[in-house]
């Protein structure tokens, strides 16, 4: 009896058939290959767009520093405006008490009345060089604020042109922004 094994097959057929082996093999390497490199550049873009996202967090956070930077200006701008409110009181309180007492001729309420009023000069003018300072910080944080909006923009924009959604970032952001506000409103 004669087996698979005794079969003579022309030399043709053998070469044939070893040359298709060697395609075949070629082929299923090159496709390793191909989803080795897709394999690579999506890991590139995923490490890209994670880069991305941390990039747009920090920003959210420094965003939130800025709020917390900004309350701090106003509740300095208060102060200030109320030391300029209570000079103002006291140079009208002096100006009465000085009135009253040039017509009364009495030195000692002149003195009196002198002090008053450079207390209230000191005092406008503690609380006008504040108010300038308040401002000076107000116009740097507006800066630094432009350029933070700038590069979150920036940011967004990138991650809209890498394939991912930037709707599904801003609700997270947005999240994140109304958490900072309330936990700053509440402390």
């Amino acid at each position: 009896m004669k087996g698979v094994h005794d079969l003579q097959l022309p030399n043709r057929l053998v070469c044939l058939a070893a040359r298709a082996i060697s395609r075949y093999e070629e082929r299923l390497q090159k496709e390793k290959e191909e989803d080795l490199k897709k394999k690579r550049e999506n890991l590139k873009k995923r490490k890209a767009e994670e880069l991305r996202r941390k990039e747009l967090d920090e920003i959210t956070r420094l965003s939130m520093s800025f709020d917390k930077q900004e309350n701090q200006l106003s509740k300095e701008e208060e102060e200030y405006n109320n030391v300029l409110n209570s000079a103002e009181v006291l140079l009208k309180e002096a100006t009465k008490k000085l009135s009253a007492a040039m017509k009364a001729k009495n030195d000692l309420e002149i003195q009196v009345a002198q002090g008053m009023l450079e207390s209230s000069e000191n005092r406008m003018e503690k609380g006008r060089k504040g108010l300038q300072t308040c401002q000076q910080k107000r116009n740097e944080l507006s800066k630094k604020r432009s350029a933070a909006t700038v590069k979150r923009k920036e940011a967004c924009g990138s991650l809209s042109t890498s394939g991912s959604s930037v709707g599904s970032l801003e609700p997270a952001s947005k999240k994140a922004m109304s958490e900072g506000q309330h936990s700053s409103s509440t402390k």
